[in-house]
């Protein structure tokens, strides 16, 4: 009984930060599978895969009906994240993943910090405020170039790849936090359902335990979707700042141990 209740208040509490700031909420899930449920560690990131596609498809559908997602720039984005991250995981294996580790760490404190500072840009017309919903042919390059960098990072450091991607688009693209937000639970839907597809047929799902995760997890990401888009964009940009700068101290943490 302790457990499933503790399931429930896990899910709960990972749907909510991973749809409010636009991760999967692996970085959460794993180490909590692992450690509060006493997971193996191969099965927690597997089970992770299977609640993480429940709790980006429930943000995908409540930010879709925002009109707060968009679609053709997220489909550019993972023509390239997709290689990109089958590309990092077969470089991991070769390279010092301790040096990586503390070098991405760094990259993820400024990151977090250009984005509690950043300031929204303010148009004047109509026609620049829906710029950032343009795609041309040397957009189309970007967005597939940066997916694939965002992908390569994912794979290479064993991150999702949200916390790269909704800072590239809020940096690089000039997309609004929200819809930057929203467009990352899209594109999470579809590498997550491709992992979990690897994952099953590699045995590390345990369904039961994702099953039980599921209900609440729905409800928290319902529930931190709709908060997202009642949230300031300084305030929502604040909130991924904290939860970035709490990822690179876990990578941080985890270099620590493993030296």
């Amino acid at each position: 009984m302790f457990n499933i209740v503790l399931a429930l208040l896990l899910g709960l509490g990972v749907g909510i930060i991973a749809s409010l700031i636009g991760v999967g909420g692996g970085f959460l899930l794993v180490p909590l599978l692992h450690i509060l449920m006493g997971m193996n560690i191969h099965k927690a990131i597997g089970t992770s895969l299977f609640v993480i596609v429940f709790i980006a498809l429930t943000a995908t559908i409540s930010y879709y009906r925002k009109n707060l997602i968009l679609f053709k720039i997220g489909l550019f984005f993972e023509i390239g994240s997709i290689p990109g991250s089958v590309l990092g995981s077969l470089v991991s294996k070769y390279l010092p993943s301790n040096i990586l580790r503390l070098i991405f760490s760094c990259l993820l404190f400024y990151v977090a910090y250009k984005m509690w500072k950043g300031k929204e840009i303010k148009s004047e017309t109509n026609k620049e405020k829906e710029s950032y919903r343009e795609v041309n042919l040397k957009k189309i390059f970007m967005l597939i170039g940066s997916g694939s960098i965002a992908g390569f990072l994912s794979g290479l450091l064993g991150i999702g790849g949200g916390v790269v991607k909704v800072p590239m688009m809020v940096s690089l693209f000039y997309i609004p936090i929200h819809y930057a937000v929203a467009t990352s639970e899209f594109m999470i839907t579809i590498t997550a359902s491709t992992g979990l597809l690897v994952h099953t047929f590699l045995q590390n799902v345990d369904f039961t335990a994702g099953i039980i995760l599921v209900p609440s997890t729905i409800i928290g990401s319902y529930t931190g979707s709709r908060i997202a888009v009642r949230v300031k964009r300084r305030v929502l940009r604040r909130i991924f700042s904290i939860a970035v700068t709490l990822i690179s101290i876990r990578l941080i943490v985890e270099t620590l141990l493993s030296i």
